[in-house]
């Protein structure tokens, strides 16, 4: 049963309005004195409370369509998933190329670059992320948060591959506190290698950028996908030990953030080589007011990129089978993919389109991830 609908919401509005009008005009004109009186306007008053509740929560999934069904509201999502293959990527390379390591990639605590945020983590305790602030073209400086493996500061000599990751909107970096324990559980049971995890704020101040270069006749405009290709992944490449190759980089995202990790690799293949995305979109999506270029531009139509300049890259993608936010887009870029592109898409029967049905299945993905190149438990050194 569809519950995601205007129907949905003026039915709990019907009755909101209704019960309101029983508790302010009817019974306060109870007569008589006494408990049942005041128990029965206490628990009309409970009623109209709850009703408010329901009719705001039906307004908003309506928006969000967390929910779609009733289904979704009870799913679990651990439940069997379903894999369908489209494409094919046609191995990994044999050997990894040569990194020449400078002074200041090898001694991360010298690095002036990065010598204030370890200096920032050491006061606050010596744990968590370095929290790093890196320039975009505009003068922005974009916080963006690096989460270092644990072997890290004691092998200098040692490169690591790179998860470069988003939130969903209007979603900050530190919400990928919840994922990094699921990332050193994959680590520790040998799913996955030891991992470089890279979480930039693209929407900066509350921006829905979506990750694309806005039309330079929109003032002010984000350059974030600009950002990401000409600043945060050369600051990476010349501060940390990590690959030089596309191979050695992958994206991961959620919803907004989602279509984030579909497009970098898609539309820059040469810098990434893998993106994971949960229920994301294959176009980008603005929020009202922040409409970055017109709507019928083609240049982030990932589906369309898929189908005619097919890519060098390996996909993987997870959605529930009743989130309909997602259906017609998923359909449209399944349809004509082939070699070397590749999309693997994981379903679970029902759950819709939140945090707590993806965030259960993100070991699907490190075991996807840790199959390939230098993700893998054993991989490029």
């Amino acid at each position: 049963m569809n519950i995601s609908n205007w129907g949905t919401v003026l039915l709990f509005g019907v009755f909101t309005v209704f019960c309101y009008g029983v508790v302010i005009g009817v019974l306060p004109r109870m007569r008589g004195p006494g408990a049942r009186k005041y128990a029965v306007q206490a628990v009309g008053m409970f009623l109209a409370a709850l009703l408010t509740l329901l009719t705001v929560g039906a307004y908003l999934n309506l928006q969000n369509r967390w929910y779609p069904t009733l289904e979704s509201i009870f799913a679990d999502p651990h439940a069997s998933a379903s894999t369908s293959t489209y494409g094919f990527f046609p191995g990994n390379p044999s050997n990894a190329p040569t990194i020449e390591l400078s002074s200041e990639q090898k001694d991360a605590y010298t690095n002036p670059a990065l010598r204030a945020a370890f200096e920032e983590r050491r006061a606050s305790g010596g744990n968590g992320p370095l929290q790093l602030y890196i320039p975009d073209s505009a003068g922005r400086s974009i916080r963006t948060l690096v989460w270092l493996p644990a072997s890290y500061l004691d092998s200098p000599e040692r490169v690591y591959p790179v998860v470069l990751a988003f939130p969903g909107y209007p979603g900050m970096p530190d919400v990928y506190e919840n994922f990094v324990p699921a990332l050193d559980r994959a680590v520790a049971n040998g799913t996955v290698g030891e991992t470089i995890l890279v979480v930039p704020d693209v929407f900066y101040a509350g921006v829905d950028t979506e990750c694309v270069d806005g039309d330079p006749n929109t003032s002010p405009t984000p350059h974030t996908e600009s950002f990401l290709t000409d600043s945060l992944i050369p600051f990476m490449k010349r501060n940390l030990r990590v690959p030089t190759t596309a191979d050695g980089w992958a994206t991961w995202g959620y919803s907004a953030g989602g279509y984030c990790a579909l497009m970098l690799p898609v539309r820059h293949p040469d810098l990434v080589g893998a993106g994971v995305s949960f229920a994301g979109y294959f176009k980008p999506r603005y929020e009202p007011g922040q409409q970055w270029r017109s709507e019928d531009d083609s240049e982030y139509d990932l589906a369309r990129i898929l189908r005619e300049k097919r890519p060098a890259v390996r996909l993987w993608y997870f959605t529930a089978a009743d989130d309909t936010t997602v259906t017609a887009e998923l359909a449209d870029a399944t349809r004509g993919i082939s070699q070397p592109s590749m999309l693997s898409v994981v379903t679970i029967p029902a759950g819709g389109h939140r945090f707590d049905v993806w965030h259960p299945n993100d070991w699907r993905a490190l075991a996807w991830l840790g199959k390939y190149q230098w993700f893998k438990p054993d991989g490029m050194r």
